[in-house]
């Protein structure tokens, strides 16, 4: 992206902060204003026009101040990035450092998505880890009615998964057990991802099995291990979104995150899409977006997670004009936290 000098970029954020706070086009006298005497209107009207020539600023009527450019949303944004380690963290955001008091992996997460809106008055989300990297500790199948197993999976962090499943036969409780046995013993210290592809490569050679009862277990459980049921992802604040003068005007754009959120496979399809390109703290706007037609909004993201649990996402979802010297910090510490949380696992 161009570079700007010193001058221009200081006009600049302060546009894209001004605009956030406002939701109105800035004039140069608004900039003068805030300069006090150190910068003349002049001088800020010139550097306006050279920002709009350069197409950071859009004009929308001759008589009116200037709104930022996604040209000007991407180069704020690469500043902060860039700027990220040594910004000092908003007060309110430390506040979220309690809710490592939860109970549970599932809890932190939820709670922190609520704690994330609240904090910063936009959609706040987070998945669970991604269980491709979790290793497996123990396995137990359960008898719960005749109709149904239980499959309990504890991994080598303590995190219990539970999956429910249709039995296709009848197996006694002695059968089960050697199952679970079977299970924990073969599988012990194996990731989820390798005990996926090891089970589909049995099942495929599966005249090798001395006990067919075996290939059926195995086939039936299989799915337990994939990472469709692994993930879950919360989030909180739509009313947020609602309330955004910016978003009034692109019912477009509400409507297809309202669509996503809608159903919890959707939105998780939606951030898998954008995995890749978070593999630290980023942002994803304007024609960024996988999903189409969702121009106005702006999704920020952070990977969290430590080895052998897996990685999940949490981050923000709000008008891509937003404080992004406020939210990118606050992801990112948020995400900083729940690693840390994930530690105690």
């Amino acid at each position: 992206m161009e570079k700007l000098n010193g001058r221009e970029e200081t006009v600049l954020l302060e546009v894209v902060r001004i605009s956030a706070e406002t939701h109105r086009p800035v004039g140069s006298q608004t900039l003068a204003g805030a300069y006090g005497e150190r910068v003349s209107s002049a001088t800020v009207r010139s550097i306006l026009k050279t920002l709009e020539d350069k197409g950071f600023l859009l004009k929308t009527h001759v008589s009116s101040g200037r709104i930022p450019s996604d040209k000007a949303y991407r180069y704020c944004v690469k500043n902060i990035l860039e700027r990220l380690d040594t910004l000092e963290m908003e007060e309110g955001e430390a506040a979220l450092a309690d809710f490592t008091s939860a109970r549970s992996m599932e809890e932190i997460v939820k709670d922190a998505s609520r704690r994330m809106a609240s904090s910063m008055h936009w959609l706040g989300f987070a998945t669970t880890p991604i269980r491709r990297e979790t290793r497996l500790k123990a396995c137990e199948l359960i008898r719960i009615t005749e109709e149904k197993l239980l499959i309990v999976l504890v991994s080598l962090t303590g995190q219990v998964h539970q999956q429910w499943f249709a039995s296709p036969g009848q197996y006694s409780e002695e059968q089960l057990k050697w199952f679970s046995n079977y299970l924990s013993d073969v599988y012990e210290g194996w990731c989820f991802r390798d005990i996926r592809a090891h089970l589909q490569l049995q099942l495929r050679q599966e005249q090798t099995l001395a006990d067919k009862r075996l290939g059926e277990i195995l086939g039936l459980i299989a799915p337990a291990f994939s990472e469709s049921a692994s993930k879950d992802v919360f989030w909180e604040g739509v009313g947020w979104l609602l309330e955004s003068p910016e978003l009034q005007g692109d019912l477009v754009s509400v409507r297809k995150l309202f669509e996503a959120l809608e159903k919890k496979d959707r939105l998780l399809r939606l951030l898998d899409q954008i995995w890749d390109q978070v593999l630290e703290t980023g942002v994803v706007m304007g024609d960024e977006w996988p999903e189409p037609g969702v121009r106005s909004l702006a999704l920020i993201a952070a990977p969290y997670g430590v080895p052998g649990m897996g990685r999940g996402l949490v981050g923000i979802i709000g008008p891509k004009c937003m404080r992004f010297d406020r939210t990118i910090p606050g992801v990112s510490r948020t995400a900083r936290l729940l690693t840390e949380a994930a530690k105690s696992f």
